[in-house]
């Protein structure tokens, strides 16, 4: 089994948290995350919608992702079968899953409504020390 470090290294979109939970799909390939957000607060500003009022949708769909991610978890590790689980429940494939939390983190990041800590943000095999 691969580790976390090991899919996160070199990995351009380097893993998402919430709330001191990952998002349990991680990509493999640069999927332009920080462009995406920024243009995604662009439009909706456009549509009307202030930088507050966007700030308060993106988090409050991460407490929505985070708290069924955890209601079919539980204290388990993820797995396929749970992963597959949580897809479902949130009716989203897991590519589409994986991408509304990555934007969703990035946004969240760029609209200074969560840090970037130990507990919120992203993390890159940078921060960890990996040498390969």
């Amino acid at each position: 089994m691969t580790s976390v470090l090991d899919q996160i290294h070199n990995n351009p979109n380097g893993a998402a948290y919430f709330n001191g939970t990952m998002c349990p799909l991680i990509s493999d390939g640069d999927c332009e995350y920080e462009d995406k957000a920024r243009r995604l607060i662009k439009v909706m500003l456009e549509k009307g919608v202030s930088l507050q009022e966007q700030g308060d949708l993106y988090y409050e769909q991460m407490v929505h992702l985070e708290n069924s991610l955890h209601r079919i978890c539980g204290d388990e590790h993820f797995n396929k079968d749970n992963i597959a689980a949580w897809c479902k429940e949130i009716d989203l494939a897991p590519n589409s899953a994986m991408s509304l939390w990555y934007l969703n983190v990035r946004t969240l990041l760029i609209l200074g409504r969560i840090k970037n800590d130990d507990n919120f943000g992203m993390m890159f095999s940078l921060q960890v020390g990996i040498d390969k």
